[in-house]
């Protein structure tokens, strides 16, 4: 073990953290890096269980790509975190839900605009 030594209020929030936040999250909050976090999971044979979603499943959900999900994330300062050291990228719940509420309404307008701009072009006709 290179790093301090986890303290068992430490252990117990780790724990805790992991029902609820993503790993980068839990990492920052107990001041150890994702390594450290994913490493003390394994050790004690727990997994992690935060309530997420990835960026891919949230985007065939609304019907969009995900590139428009990460920029509406972006947009909104909306961290999307890569997981495992893969490319697969998650939102929390809570985000999630907020970025679905603002890209339902932009894709809302978006589609009153289209029509708009088809009933203009039928009344020109």
């Amino acid at each position: 073990m290179n790093g301090r030594r986890w303290t068992k209020n430490e252990v117990w929030e780790l724990l805790d953290l992991a029902q609820e936040v993503s790993q980068e999250q839990a990492a920052q909050q107990l001041g150890r890096t994702v390594y450290a976090v994913q490493q003390k999971m394994k050790s004690l044979g727990e997994q992690w269980r935060s309530r997420s979603i990835s960026v891919e499943a949230l985007a065939q959900q609304l019907g969009c790509s995900p590139t428009t999900v990460r920029e509406a994330a972006k947009a909104l300062d909306m961290p999307t975190t890569g997981e495992d050291c893969g490319r697969r990228y998650l939102l929390n719940e809570l985000d999630a839900e907020r970025l679905q509420k603002h890209l339902l309404r932009k894709l809302s307008r978006h589609q009153q605009q289209r029509e708009a701009g088809r009933a203009q072009a039928r009344t020109r006709k």
